[in-house]
This record gives structure tokens, C-alpha cells and sequence, in this order.
């Protein structure tokens, strides 16, 4: 009877639906791809401007309508890009007033052992898109145009954006029996804990990855902290051992040995795992490499809030640049609003192109040359063009006062009145640049530009936690049968003198209290 009724269910569920329309099918309760985290099948009708849905997984997503438009229509490049080939970005939306906010009990544990960077976004949601525009006579369009789109509350940069690399390709030329093949093996992915190691199987490939934890050591590798971990000798041998730990004492000594013996064959029968060294970390070096030298100012710029504007030729250009700014001041979260990839059908469009008030505290990543004259009253506007050779350098862009700022003028540059309290940091940009001639390789860069960026946001807070630590009543007077000492109070002059700047830094106390 229970067969009889899996069956008939499948079959509702391959039922014939609409085409312009969105289709709910696919298996529920997914662990690691929960409620929380979706697939979706996009595509461009042939008479139609707006995209539409074809397929959602899991088939009982609970999305409202002007999410789903705001998915649509941040899923595909605007016709400005013109992006050929296959293209992944990044974008991120607000979710709509009225959704749930709270968390169950495992996700809830979750945020309390992550990093604060990479808990899960009560009031965003990330969206992960794998585009692909190839030409094709056989549709009206003359172009094949869709995209696969990975929604989710945690910002894992990396690891969904390898995922999509698998899946995408395949779902491209087999459609929905590839993505219900993939949602059955995702179901049994682990939960996500952070300090874990967690081996995720996905199309006869087994993707490697440590989810990071509060308790990492700051500016240390991923893959070095998974080398600590106390595990033991492979989850295959670990399933195996607590297997026989379960079984009848005077048959454990009998297969103890057959069974470690089949389970390294087993094991030299497995392709090599795709380890993704870290899950959120971007190509810093890759994402900054035409404005390496104002990288002080931009930490700046970040630590402040400010508003900024980057204009790019392709998603993928905008929204690295996006999620790399907001990275600069790691281990701080910058609780500023971004956008990563920002359009006109945006759902926040008239709300952040406002010109009765300030511009918001926000990050825009945009393409469309519409913006240059929108958003010219913006205080930080940067412009990135295709990356130039000066050398053996990548050459920088400068910087130029607004005033300067032409409507129809498309040239890169960053436009902004600020002042910058840093000096430009000459020792990084000839390490960087030494790196270069000797082709270091891109990873190491980026670590050389991550711990400058982490020295930069060190050097600021240390010494306020030092601070506001002396200003605390002393741990051995708070007891639960005397009154607390009373907190005292903050000075802003007091903690400008007491406390010193980091040489070569801070050139001095004016400079740090202006900050």
C-alpha cells in the first residue's frame, strides 16, 4: 500500500505543467539544501522579456511572488553585458517583510560556532547563479539563454559556486532528470558544523571541505586547521569501525581484519576527492589587482560605511569586487547593506536611486550604463575596465575628484573627494609585484593581500578592546552577593592618549581619531 502510494505521488509530481509558469517538483526535506537553501531553473521565453521559472527544488519552497520576480530577473546579465560562453556571479536580495525570521535548533547552534561572517542571513538571501548564452539558430531568440541558480542563507561563495560547476553543465543537456538525481544524493549530505571536515558526494565526485569555526586560529590556512582536527583515519574506517563495535564480541575479532582489508581496496578503487581549500574566501589578489594601491583606502571606505558604487562590465566582475570589499575588514562584519549584482528591476530600484535624501549605507555591484547618470551624486564611485599590463604590473586605475565626472565618459577610474588617514603601503606593492615576476602562484598572493588587510583591521580594534577592557569593573569584584562596580565612562580624548598607533601604520593620534 505505502509502494502504491509513493508511486502515485511520483506521478503527480512528473505531472505536465505550465510553461510560463513555475513547476514544484523535487524531493523535500533536504539537509544541507534545506527549506532554507534552493535550486532553481530559469530560462528566457522566446516572446517574453522577463524570465521565468521551469524548475524548483525542493518542490515545496515557500518563496513569495516578489522574491521570485526579484530571482528572475537578477538571474541573467542585463542585454549591456553581453556575456557569451558560460558565466557565474553572485547577487543577493532582501527577504520580504513577514517571512519567518527564527531558526530551529541546529541552525541556531550553527550560528552560535561560526564565524560571524558566515552565519546564516536572517534577512538576505544569497542567490548563486551558473548563466549560460550560447547562439542557437533553433530558437527565436538565435540565442540558448538559462540559468541555474542556487539560493541559500549562507554565504559559501566557493563551495556553491563549485557545485554549480558540477551540476550546471550536466543539467544543460539532460535538464530534470540531472537535477533530481542530484537533490537525491544531496539529501544525504551532513549538516554543515563549523570546524568540520565534510565529505560531500555529488556526481562520482566527492567535494572536500572544512567548514570554519569561532575557534580558528585568525590568519591561518583552511586546509592547516583541517589538519588538526582530532579524526580519524577516514569517515569510510570510521562508519566501518563503529559498525563493528555494534556487533557480537566473538565475531569482532573474525572480520575485523577482511573488513579493513576491502575497505582500502574500496578506497584505492575512489577517485581523488576535489578538496575547495576554504568555502567563502574569493581571489582577493584577482578581485583588487587593478587597485592594489589604494587598497588602504578602500579598507577605509569599508571600516566607515560608506556609500560606494562599482561599475563593471560583467556580473561576475561586480559582484567579486562587491563580496571582496565587504571581506576587507574580516574578522568585523560589515552590517552595511551590499548588493553584489544590482539592476533596474531590483526591488530596492527607487529606494537606493533617491535623490530627496542622502545615498544609503550600501555597496551596489551594477553593468548597466543607465547608473553612470543615476547614481552621479554618489560620494565613492568605482570604475573597473578590462585589466591592462603596465609591466609587469597590472595597471592601476587612479583616483578622480567627482567634479570630474562625465556622464557619457566610460573611462575607469575611482571617482571620490575622500581623504585617505593612511598612507599608501609601498612594502606590500613590491612583495606583490616581486610575486609576480617570480609567478608566485594566485593563492599565495591573495594570502600576502588577506594578512595585510587583517594587520589593517587588528591594528584598529586591539587597541579598543584594550580600551573598553579597562574601563570593565575586574572579574574578582563581580559577585552575586555584592553590588557591580559602576562601568565607567568612555572618552573619546582619554583613548586617543593612551593608546598608540602601530608605526608605520597610523602616522600619528590625529590621524587614527579622524578615522
Amino acid at each position: 500500500m505505502d509502494k502504491e502510494k509513493l508511486v502515485q505521488k511520483d506521478r503527480r509530481r512528473r505531472s505536465t505543467f505550465r510553461q510560463n509558469g513555475p513547476r514544484w517538483v523535487g524531493p523535500p526535506d533536504i539537509k544541507f539544501i534545506s527549506d532554507k537553501e534552493r535550486i532553481l531553473a530559469l530560462t528566457l521565453p522566446p516572446k517574453h522579456p522577463c524570465p521565468a521559472n521551469q524548475l524548483v527544488y525542493p518542490h515545496d519552497v515557500r518563496l513569495t511572488e516578489k522574491e521570485k520576480t526579484s530571482i528572475c530577473y537578477l538571474s541573467f546579465p542585463d542585454s549591456y553585458s553581453g556575456c557569451l560562453g558560460d558565466t557565474q556571479f553572485t547577487f543577493r536580495i532582501r527577504q520580504t517583510v513577514g517571512h519567518k525570521l527564527s531558526m530551529n535548533g541546529d541552525e541556531e547552534m550553527y550560528n552560535r560556532d561560526a564565524p560571524v561572517v558566515l552565519q546564516r542571513d536572517r534577512a538576505h538571501y544569497y542567490g548563486f547563479v551558473y548563466f549560460r548564452q550560447v547562439k542557437d539558430c533553433t530558437v527565436k531568440r538565435g540565442y540558448f539563454q538559462k540559468s541555474l541558480v542556487l539560493i541559500s542563507q549562507l554565504p559559501f561563495v566557493n563551495l556553491f559556486h563549485s557545485l554549480l560547476q558540477l551540476i550546471a553543465p550536466e543539467y544543460f543537456e539532460k535538464l530534470e532528470p540531472c537535477l533530481e538525481a542530484v537533490c537525491n544524493e544531496v539529501d544525504q549530505w551532513p549538516a554543515p558544523l563549523p570546524g568540520k571536515t565534510l565529505s560531500l558526494p555529488i556526481m562520482g565526485v566527492v567535494i572536500q571541505v572544512r567548514i570554519p569555526s569561532k575557534k580558528d586560529k585568525l590568519g591561518t590556512s583552511p586546509l592547516k586547521q583541517s589538519n588538526q582536527e582530532p579524526e580519524g583515519c577516514s569517515p569510510t574506517l570510521d562508519f566501518g569501525f563503529q559498525f563493528l563495535k555494534e556487533t557480537p564480541a566473538k565475531t569482532y575479532d573474525e572480520i575485523k581484519d577482511g573488513f579493513i582489508n576491502e575497505t582500502f581496496k574500496m578506497q584505492n578503487l575512489l577517485p581523488a576527492p576535489l578538496v575547495i581549500p576554504t568555502v567563502h574566501e574569493l581571489d582577493l589578489f584577482g578581485c583588487f589587482q587593478s587597485i592594489l594601491i589604494h587598497i588602504q583606502m578602500l579598507w577605509e571606505l569599508m571600516l566607515l560605511g560608506e556609500p560606494v558604487i562599482i561599475m563593471a562590465a560583467s556580473p561576475k566582475i561586480s559582484s567579486d569586487l562587491v563580496l571582496a570589499l565587504t571581506s576587507c575588514i574580516e574578522p568585523l562584519r560589515y552590517c552595511c547593506d551590499y548588493r553584489p549584482y544590482f539592476t533596474i528591476h531590483d526591488a530596492e530600484f527607487k529606494e537606493y536611486t533617491t535623490r530627496t535624501q542622502a545615498p544609503p549605507n550600501v555597496i551596489l555591484g551594477v553593468t548597466n550604463p543607465f547608473f553612470i547618470k543615476t547614481f552621479q551624486h554618489w560620494p565613492h564611485i568605482i570604475r573597473i575596465g578590462e585589466v591592462k599590463m603596465s609591466g609587469d604590473l597590472p595597471k592601476q586605475i587612479k583616483v578622480k575628484k567627482l567634479m570630474k565626472l562625465r556622464t557619457l565618459d566610460t573611462k575607469p577610474g575611482i571617482y571620490t573627494s575622500y581623504k585617505t588617514f593612511l598612507h599608501k603601503d609601498k612594502a606590500l606593492i613590491k612583495r606583490l609585484l616581486k610575486g609576480i615576476q617570480r609567478k608566485r602562484p594566485p593563492e599565495v598572493q591573495s594570502v600576502i593581500v588577506r594578512r595585510h588587510l587583517l594587520e589593517l583591521t587588528q591594528s584598529f580594534i586591539i587597541p579598543l578592546e584594550r580600551y573598553v577592557a579597562s574601563l570593565m569593573p575586574l572579574q574578582r569584584t563581580v559577585t552575586a552577593w555584592k553590588v557591580c562596580a559602576a562601568y565607567l565612562g568612555c572618552s573619546h580624548d582619554s583613548y586617543i592618549l593612551e593608546n598608540s598607533c602601530v608605526p608605520g601604520t597610523f602616522e600619528g593620534p590625529d590621524d587614527l581619531q579622524n578615522l
